[in-house]
């Protein structure tokens, strides 16, 4: 008796792949109006021997994609904070000296 199974044909291709049909949907055609336009950094400049503009490429991560659209999020809070002064009442009330400003804490996960 032959102790070897006989060679099975390999399963034909599936018809469709779920991975690639749950990712690429079609367009809608109608988006919201609030959103932004993906576009990311333009690196021609510093391609070109140019410095990099810094803040440019800090303000580029608002186009650059879904992770990097919640980092400008948080590079705008961070603007927000350092840039904040207190107001005449809490200075006057006694709950903020003259000339108070903001500290920054940062911390991140990997």
């Amino acid at each position: 008796t032959d102790h070897f199974a006989a060679p099975m044909d390999p399963p034909p291709p599936p018809t469709t792949s779920a991975p690639v049909d749950a990712v690429l949907q079609p367009t809608s055609a109608t988006l919201d109006p609030t959103a932004r336009p993906v576009r990311g950094f333009d690196w021609s400049a510093a391609s070109a021997g140019r410095p990099v503009d810094y803040p440019a490429l800090l303000d580029s991560y608002a186009t650059t994609g879904f992770q990097a659209t919640n980092f400008a999020a948080a590079v705008e809070q961070v603007r927000a904070m350092l840039a904040w002064r207190p107001d005449a009442a809490a200075v006057e009330s006694g709950d903020v000296a003259e000339g108070a400003r903001c500290t920054v804490f940062l911390g991140f996960t990997s």
